[in-house]
């Protein structure tokens, strides 16, 4: 199979992320205005704030990309809409489950693993799609936000295993 589909998965925190940046530079005027007033230890304290305020708004703006390729998928995660890092990899046909988290299948099962990854945005509440993949000698847990076709491709290669709603 040579299909290739990639679904990015994003949480629209912007206005946070914007807000945060106003903060910051808001610090930087207000640390610049002490300074000018004579109060430089406050200055330090509030320019240090603002800097924090610059560095972590990043992790506001979190993305995923779940790419899917000659029955593999990988997974990226993007953090504010520049860094990517692949996360993880696998193949299909190593998938021992994939179903909606809150499936019985998956509660009945009750596989014990070595690690869980939760590869999507803090915001989902719905949708989420727990898989359970042997790699290698150890068994990953991921919790993904698959749309219909990544769900449809997996269901395609491995019919036994993967379970859509």
């Amino acid at each position: 199979m040579s299909d290739f589909y990639k679904q990015s998965v994003s949480d629209g925190n912007q206005v946070q992320y914007k807000s945060v940046k106003a903060l910051a530079f808001m610090c930087f005027g207000l640390a610049v205005l002490m300074i000018l007033l004579g109060d430089l230890i406050p200055a330090g304290v509030i320019a240090i704030a603002g800097i924090a305020a610059l560095y972590f708004k990043k992790y506001l703006l979190e993305s995923f990309d779940y790419e899917m390729s000659d029955g593999k998928v990988f997974i990226e995660k993007i953090i504010a809409n520049k860094d990517r890092k692949k996360v993880f990899e696998f193949n299909v046909s190593d998938i021992i489950i994939m179903a909606p988290e809150a499936s019985k299948r998956i509660k009945e099962l009750d596989l014990k693993t070595d690690k869980t990854l939760k590869l999507y945005p803090k915001v989902y509440l719905k949708g989420i799609y727990s898989v359970i993949v042997k790699s290698g000698v150890e068994t990953y847990k991921i919790k993904i936000v698959p749309d219909k076709k990544i769900l449809d491709l997996c269901h395609e290669l491995n019919k036994t295993n993967v379970m859509e709603e």
